[in-house]
């Protein structure tokens, strides 16, 4: 779990919880962590639990870059909460979970960020969207680790009774390809016989709208750039940066059709940014078989190359330490060098007052 937040004072703040951790001790990222230590305006949050319990704690603290290892996990998450809250909009915070549980523990740590947003008042939301939608399962018997659908119902259920508004919305589409769907989903059957039902079954364009909003939402790794002089009124521009390659996972083709439904149904404006092995969706043509999985994604690349609230970049660095080309096929992307992503990452040419990054 890897978050950062910036404000218009120019202020960074990175929380790293799990793996993200490894970061900051692995010597392959030493130029790079050295290059951030005379910055005095940033500050890396790490999970003082998990630090301790992967044996990193002491390598951390003499890490080349400004690391606050917190007193505890609360006042770890505590932090994260008040940290990406924004300044005059809803009392809310959303998560947007893409991982299943006990495979990974990013479920379990969307839970508990969410526990901590109801605690300082804010209205806990939860949005499930790929393999994300495992988490709502009812019947979740585990051994070893703390079952979640339980977990989340005492969440919702605690936040209703202090008079908070919690929300938990599953991809419908994901939900019914994983088994969940006993009626076809539709507007009047949002329910799920094996899902709890606090469990809302819904189009993807419904989760999406929420990002329509100036309410908090983060994921598992994301930027939230916020700058006071932004107009408090525009829609939050949205960056969707695809770091997997693009047929052997969902995660892809879930990040392209999430960019796209976000500029085209809620006018959201887009980036859609390929990176690391995201590139290899941009080198060569591919040759996709009819039923082939997810589908011919240069197709839909290039089906949506017009629209006004969705533009494509990719990052050179990226492609060429791939040793790759773009593909003439793909034409409308252009290249992003590290500062030019950067400055989509932190907004600097948007007129909005929240900038959000989400990486697939």
């Amino acid at each position: 779990m890897n978050e950062g937040t910036t404000s218009a004072t120019g202020k960074v703040s990175i929380f790293m919880a799990g793996d993200a951790m490894f970061s900051l001790i692995d010597a392959r990222n030493q130029v790079s962590l050295e290059s951030l230590q005379a910055r005095d305006n940033l500050v890396v949050r790490v999970q003082p639990d998990l630090a301790r319990q992967a044996g990193t704690a002491p390598l951390i603290e003499s890490a080349p870059v400004p690391i606050r290892l917190e007193s505890d996990a609360d006042s770890f998450w505590s932090a994260l909460v008040e940290m990406t809250s924004i300044p005059g909009g809803e009392l809310a915070t959303g998560m947007l979970v893409l991982d299943g549980p006990y495979m990974s523990t990013l479920p379990a740590d969307a839970i508990t960020l969410l526990k901590h947003v109801a605690r300082q008042g804010r209205s806990p939301e939860l949005y499930l969207y790929l393999d994300g939608v495992h988490v709502a399962h009812t019947n979740q018997h585990t051994v070893v680790f703390d079952e979640l659908a339980t977990a989340l119902q005492s969440v919702l259920h605690d936040a209703d009774g202090a008079g908070l508004h919690p929300r938990v919305l599953a991809c419908a589409r994901c939900a019914a390809a994983r088994g969940y769907e006993g009626e076809p989903f539709d507007d009047t059957n949002t329910k799920s016989p094996v899902a709890i039902p606090e469990v809302d079954f819904v189009n993807l364009n419904d989760i999406i709208g929420m990002f329509s909003r100036s309410a908090a939402i983060l994921s598992s790794n994301c930027i939230v750039a916020t700058h006071e002089a932004g107009d408090p009124g525009a829609i939050p521009s949205l960056n969707v940066i695809v770091a997997s390659p693009p047929h052997g996972k969902e995660l892809a083709f879930g990040g392209i059709s999430f960019a796209v439904a976000a500029a085209m149904n809620h006018e959201i404006p887009t980036n859609l940014v390929f990176v690391e092995d995201g590139t290899f969706l941009l080198a060569s043509r591919h040759e996709i078989p009819e039923g082939g999985f997810a589908g011919d994604l240069q197709d839909l690349l290039n089906s949506t190359a017009g629209e006004d609230n969705l533009r494509y970049f990719y990052h050179a660095p990226s492609m060429e330490a791939r040793g790759c080309t773009l593909t003439p096929a793909l034409d409308h992307f252009s290249a992003l060098s590290d500062q030019e992503l950067a400055s989509i990452v932190l907004g600097e040419a948007s007129v909005a007052r929240i900038t959000r990054s989400i990486m697939f």
